[in-house]
C-alpha cells in the first residue's frame, strides 16, 4: 500500500521462504493475498526454491484480476512452455502474462542471452528479465532482437548502472525494477533509530523521521477494517 500511495505502476511480490518445497496452494493464497492489496499490476516472482507448478500458474491466470501479471521466472525452457500451454486463454488477455528471466549474459555474453531469451518468447513468454546488462547499448541490442517487453532490475550493489528511467525509455526498456531499495533504506533507517537510543538513551531525536501512526492506519485503512469488526460483534451480540 506504501507502494501504491507513492504512485508506482506496478509491484514485484518477492516469495517467502520455505526450506524444502514450496506448497502450491499456500503459496498461491500467499500472493493472492498481498495482491489483494493493490489495485496496482503484480508481477509474481517465482525463484528457485519457490517455484509454482504449472498447474498454479494457470489457476493464478484462471483468478488474477485486471492489471494482474504473473511471472514464472525459472531458467527453465521446457517449463516455460508448460506454463504457457496450461494458460491459453492468458495469450489474449492482456491481464496476464508469463516473463521468463534469463541470467546467461554473466556467463555466456550477450548473444547468448538473446538467443536463449528468444527461445523463451519461442516456448511462451510474455516478457523477458534479463539480468546483469551493464550498458544502455545492451538493452537497445536485447528489446530489438527479442520483440516482446523486456524488464530492468535497476537494483543497487548489482552489475547493471543504475540508469535513470528516461535512458532505460529510450533504450526501449518497457519495465524498470527496484526490488530491493526500500527495503535497504528501511533496514538502515533501524539501525539509525537502534544506535542512537543506544546512544541518547531516548528516540527524541529520530521521531521526525518515523511514520506517524496516523499515516499508519491510512495505509492499513485501519479505521475501515475496525468499523467492520465493530459491525461484526454488535451482529454476534444481538443473536
Amino acid at each position: 500500500r506504501a507502494c501504491t500511495a507513492a504512485g508506482v505502476d506496478g509491484i514485484l511480490i518477492f516469495p517467502p521462504y520455505y526450506p524444502g518445497d514450496a506448497n502450491d496452494e499456500g503459496m498461491f493464497a500467499y500472493y493472492r493475498d498481498t495482491a489483494a492489496a493493490t489495485k496496482r499490476g503484480v508481477i509474481i516472482y517465482s525463484r528457485d526454491h519457490a517455484n509454482f507448478s504449472p498447474a498454479a500458474v494457470a489457476k493464478g491466470a484462471s483468478m488474477g484480476p485486471p492489471g494482474r501479471y504473473a511471472s514464472s521466472t525459472g531458467r527453465s525452457m521446457p517449463r516455460c512452455r508448460q506454463c504457457s500451454l496450461r494458460v491459453p486463454a492468458s495469450r489474449t488477455d492482456a491481464s496476464f502474462g508469463i516473463m521468463a528471466r534469463t541470467d546467461a549474459l554473466a556467463v555466456e555474453g550477450l548473444n547468448a542471452a538473446i538467443e536463449r531469451a528468444c527461445r523463451c518468447v519461442e516456448a511462451g513468454a510474455d516478457m523477458i528479465f534479463p539480468e546483469a546488462m551493464t550498458e544502455l547499448a545492451m538493452y537497445r541490442t536485447f528489446v530489438d532482437a527479442v520483440r516482446v517487453p523486456v524488464l530492468a532490475n535497476i537494483t543497487e550493489f548489482g552489475a547493471t548502472p543504475l540508469f535513470t528511467l528516461d535512458e532505460l525509455r529510450d533504450a526501449g526498456v518497457s519495465i524498470a525494477l527496484y526490488p530491493l531499495s526500500a527495503f535497504r533504506a528501511m533496514n538502515q533507517a533501524a539501525l539509525n533509530v537502534f544506535e542512537t537510543i543506544r546512544h541518547d538513551g531516548t528516540q527524541q531525536a529520530v521521531v521526525d523521521r518515523m511514520q506517524s501512526r496516523t499515516e499508519l492506519y491510512q495505509h492499513l485503512d485501519y479505521h475501515a477494517y475496525e468499523t467492520k469488526l465493530d459491525a461484526l460483534f454488535a451482529k454476534g451480540n444481538q443473536r
